[in-house]
């Protein structure tokens, strides 16, 4: 995985950085720096939520994981991680909503 691949992801899912900093539960300073620096360190757990996120952003429902992650957010970005895990474990759609009738 390289730093181009979680931006454009990051992008194709129609995520700011600071959207995809508070589905991961790190900073907006750490999504900079995973997709401009060079050479970069993650942890184990952050490595996979990220390998997560690509993997979900080439799927022909980039666009509507994107925004049920988004619209995730608004209830906590708790709600969010749990709907990117359920995406990518093909335990998510579109009709399952949020707690708050998302």
């Amino acid at each position: 995985m390289t730093a181009f691949d979680l931006k454009d992801a990051r992008d194709r899912l129609g995520l700011s950085r600071a959207e995809l900093a508070q589905i991961l539960g790190v900073g907006f300073s750490t999504i900079y720096r995973w997709e401009e620096l060079p050479v970069q360190r993650m942890d184990p757990l952050h490595r996979q939520l990220c390998l997560q996120v690509l993997g979900i952003a080439t799927h022909e429902l980039a666009h509507v994981y994107g925004r049920a992650l988004r619209d995730a957010l608004k209830s906590s970005s708790t709600y969010a991680l749990f709907v990117l895990l359920a995406i990518a474990f093909n335990e998510w759609t579109p009709s399952m909503g949020g707690p708050d009738g998302i």
